[in-house]
């Protein structure tokens, strides 16, 4: 497991998509990963809030990387099976999602994941998902 507060490089390959959507990279707070978002013109819908599916997106990316981390690595393949996301707040500042491995059996990772806004930690969205995973 990384340390506390440790920055980490992403575990997937580079992706274009994380770059474009500036999606900072990890850190690792007590069990959790955390990911950044920063809010910018192309991630906001014409209201100026940011578009769920992005929110989603996000959610999805942390999630990943926190059982990428907690399972080992690079070499770990997932396919997002299922993710049941609770909105509760629009968002139109930049915003931090974290994630914790909750239970992994067998191929099968469960994961709870929430988005807060940065500046205030105000939450945006909570989740449950579930990956399949390959190794």
């Amino acid at each position: 497991m990384p340390t506390e507060g440790e920055s980490l490089p992403w575990t997937a390959r580079p992706s274009p998509f994380r770059n474009y959507l500036h999606l900072e990279a990890v850190q690792w707070r007590g069990e959790a990963a955390t990911c950044i978002l920063r809010v910018h013109e192309r991630v906001c819908n014409d209201d100026g809030t940011v578009a769920n599916g992005v929110i989603f997106t996000l959610i999805d990316v942390v999630s990943a990387e926190a059982v990428r981390r907690h399972v080992g690595g690079e070499q770990v393949r997932l396919s997002t099976l299922d993710a049941k996301v609770i909105w509760l707040a629009p968002l139109r500042t930049d915003a931090e999602a974290s994630a914790r491995v909750l239970h992994i059996a067998d191929r099968i990772a469960a994961v709870d994941a929430q988005v807060v806004e940065l500046a205030t930690g105000r939450p945006i969205a909570c989740a449950l998902a579930s990956f399949y995973v390959t190794r």
